[in-house]
């Protein structure tokens, strides 16, 4: 599967970024690009995760959050928080 790497590589990065407190504060853009990693590689849990942290919410990270539901037939789990 071609999602192995690219999720322990954001994995990696999603942890260091977390640790240097860059993350959530003022960088939607970055949070963003881990909600398309996430939902990409089927992992719904972290996506949902990632973005119930985002303090703005942008027209980007919610279209991608439902798209990835909308994909795997998981819209019926979607809930708005």
């Amino acid at each position: 599967m071609h999602c192995l790497g690219a999720i322990k590589e954001g994995n990696q990065t999603h942890g260091l970024l977390i640790a240097s407190g860059f993350l959530y504060s003022a960088n939607t853009a970055i949070a963003g690009a881990l909600v398309v990693l996430y939902v990409k590689c089927g992992k719904f849990f972290e996506a949902r995760r990632v973005f119930s942290r985002i303090e703005e919410k942008d027209v980007i990270s919610w279209t991608v959050l439902i798209h990835g539901y909308a994909l795997e037939g998981n819209s019926a789990e979607f809930q708005l928080p």
